[in-house]
């Protein structure tokens, strides 16, 4: 069992604090009852909800064809009482006071998807390498998508790369950054306007990304003292929390690299993820060992708790913070981050070196010795497996923002980058 007593005890009290974080994501209903839809609430403005769904997707729904429950739930929320108070009144005034389903109309939901850049193949039912990228040096260390998915950032140990997936093209590469540091860790800011790259020395670099790729130099901040093991920016691109090496947490400005909130506590030399709600308010952060829960907005840590004993090679939480993800040997361990329980585990043949999540959160993809295995998080079986010309361990992987894609860094010494498609019938809707 992935938890002993102490353990299940610790994180069932834990998952009480953590239960307001995920639940950004609820269960909408309009007032006929027939129309559900999981979501976080995005925004209220012009007598519309806006409600992204956990595969990315908006959702717009008129606020008088919401349900009794999400109209109260909007006006106890102080940014949106006005509109959902109005709201409530004219439901009373349309229904002569009697909002019974009969009475109204279903809800007129339209969803639109963000918009994705495409990465074109010749045959649409190809399975499999679409696209190979080489080092020039000595290797890749880390990878990251652009939020459309159209662009691929590639660190080594000493240089920073951009590449444009549809037409394999490098569109920017600096190089000589060794005095600097060796990256470790790359990742976009959401709305894709920066590229942010940390290293071996405490060092974050920020470059602002242009609308033709090229990288033009914004910040160097010393964040922290050891190597910076992963980076996470808020919805609004405004804010960052990095880890380090020795599990220090560092909450922080990207305009002007201040320090807002720092925590310590995590197990040194481990991998670490971070999962910040769609308003940027709470974080969560883990490692295999312990789970915190932050109030951003107070910038202080509310709560910690024990997950397991082991120090993972892989973690990573699902888009939504639903689901949290980790090795122990050759299995990868699941995690309902609303309850705290434990669901079956996936058991592979060889020791797992990392994982990441599909965008709507169904999928989970497994790095091992020369093969990637997709899973179905809900089943917990097998849907897809992939396996590379290369014998070495695949240490970085992650998915496409569309869900069709998973890169990977496949030899031994990072020297190639694959792009691995997958079957049709496991592309989101």
């Amino acid at each position: 069992m992935l938890f002993n007593r102490s353990h299940c005890l610790t994180l069932a009290i834990f998952v009480a604090s953590i239960a307001p974080v995920v639940a950004d994501g609820r269960t909408w209903t309009d007032r006929t009852g027939n129309a559900k839809v999981e979501a976080e609430l995005v925004t209220v403005k012009q007598g519309k909800a806006y409600l992204e769904r956990v595969d990315g997707r908006v959702a717009t729904v008129a606020l008088e064809r919401l349900s009794d429950e999400d109209l109260k739930y909007l006006a106890s929320l102080p940014e949106h009482r006005d509109e959902a108070t109005a709201a409530i009144k004219r439901v009373a005034a349309a229904t002569d006071g009697d909002p019974s389903p009969s009475r109204v109309a279903p809800a007129n939901v339209v969803t639109e998807r963000p918009k994705m850049a495409t990465t074109h193949v010749e045959d649409e039912s190809t399975v499999g390498v679409v696209r190979r990228f080489k080092s020039e040096s000595w290797g890749f260390q880390g990878i990251a998508f652009s939020p459309d998915g159209g662009r691929l950032a590639a660190i080594g140990s000493d240089n920073i790369n951009l590449i444009d997936l549809d037409s394999s093209q490098l569109l920017a590469r600096q190089d000589g950054l060794r005095e600097i540091f060796r990256f470790t860790s790359v990742t976009f800011s959401p709305d894709g306007k920066k590229l942010l790259a940390g290293g071996t020395r405490g060092h974050v670099l920020i470059w602002d990304v242009a609308a033709d790729g090229r990288l033009n130099a914004a910040h160097n901040y010393n964040i922290h003292d050891n190597e910076v093991k992963s980076i996470a920016v808020t919805p609004d691109s405004q804010y960052a929390i990095s880890v380090d090496s020795r599990g220090n947490v560092k909450y922080w400005s990207i305009e002007t690299g201040q320090s807002l909130m720092a925590y310590g506590g995590f197990y040194p030399n481990t991998p670490v993820d971070a999962f910040i709600t769609r308003r940027g308010g709470q974080a969560l952060v883990a490692d295999g060992r312990t789970m915190a829960l932050f109030d951003l907005k107070e910038k202080t840590a509310l709560q910690a708790a024990s997950v397991s004993r082991g120090a993972a090679q892989c973690v990573a939480f699902s888009p939504d913070g639903t689901r949290f993800a980790f090795n122990d040997s050759y299995t990868i361990r699941l995690v309902d981050v609303k309850t705290g329980s434990e669901l079956p585990p996936l058991r592979e043949q060889s020791l797992q070196w990392s994982v990441d999540f599909s965008p709507n959160g169904k999928l989970l993809a497994c790095g091992s010795h020369g093969r990637i295995a997709v899973w179905d998080v809900d089943t917990q079986q097998p849907a897809h497996l992939f396996t590379t010309e290369e014998t070495g361990h695949l240490r970085f992987l992650q998915f496409s923002p569309d869900g069709i894609h998973v890169a990977a860094i496949v030899s031994p010494i990072g020297q190639s980058i694959h792009l691995f498609r997958l079957p049709k019938k496991l592309h989101m809707p």
